[in-house]
Parts: C-alpha cells; structure tokens; sequence
C-alpha cells in the first residue's frame, strides 16, 4: 500500500499552489497524495502555469467558501481562513489514521491570522491541535538542511 499524504494547499495567494501542482507532478507515483483545497485553485495555478494534470495523480477534499477569490500577491482575509481550514482538517484526518502524513504549503502568517486563526505559523498550529508535546519544522533542501527550535503548546 503506498503512504497516504496530504497535501494543504497553503496560502491561495501566495506560492503555496504551484509548489503542491508540482509536488503532485513528482510525486503522484510513489505516493496516494490528497490535496485540502477548493478546486478552483488547482485548476486556476495550473492553467496560469499551462501544467495539466491529471485527477488519476490525486484527489481533493474540499475546504474553503463556495466562492473563491484567487488574487495572486494579496494578503486577504479568505486566504487566510482557507490555509487554516486545511490545516486544521489535515490534522484531523491524520489524528484519525485516514493518512499518513501531512505536507504544509507556505501560508502567509498574517493572511492566517486575519482568517480567524490566531497562530504565529505552521508549527505553532500543527503542535497545538495535534495535543504534540513538542514539535520542530524542518527544512530540505538538496544543499539545506535546517531545523527551527522546537515548539511547545500554548
């Protein structure tokens, strides 16, 4: 059986989609990869980015308003709520054995807290809604390698 991953889709705004389409390009193979998000926003990056993909390469749980608005470059209320929602069902599903593991897109921290979650980034929401007692975010990279200093809950 191939590992479960979820993707969240990050900040509709910001990098986070194009870096999950072409996760999802690299990894579809190997791994069942999910993405949490609106469809529209696959859809949208990957015309912008003339990519095609394939529904055969992942699935999608929904997350978000009815009514996306992608502004590329913005910091808006609806970005931050939608990074925050697949966040928070990503853990969920995990924390209920439906996968295995989860893989955050970039969000925009401010864009997070205008959606209504009130966290300094990732690691400080995925420590707190997990119930983990410590946590550290790392960094790969081919020539990086880095992690932050571990986090505790609130």
């Amino acid at each position: 059986m191939r590992t479960r991953i979820l993707l969240t889709v990050g900040d509709i705004n910001g990098i986070g989609p194009e870096i999950i389409i072409k996760s999802i390009q690299k990894l579809s193979g190997s791994y069942d990869l999910t993405v949490i998000t609106p469809p529209e926003v696959i859809d949208y990056y990957c015309r912008r980015l003339s990519i095609k993909l394939s529904s055969k390469d992942y699935k999608i749980i929904l997350v978000g308003d009815d009514r996306v608005k992608i502004q590329p470059g913005k910091i808006t209320k609806q970005s931050g709520k939608i990074s925050g929602l697949a966040i928070k069902k990503a853990i969920e599903l995990c924390l209920e054995k439906k996968f295995d593991a989860v893989v955050t897109a970039p969000i925009s921290k401010k864009a997070l807290n205008l959606g209504g979650f009130k966290y300094d980034g990732h690691t400080e929401m995925l420590t707190d809604l997990s119930g983990a007692g410590e946590t550290a975010m790392l960094m790969i990279h081919e020539k990086l390698v880095s992690a932050s200093p571990r986090h505790t809950p609130r």
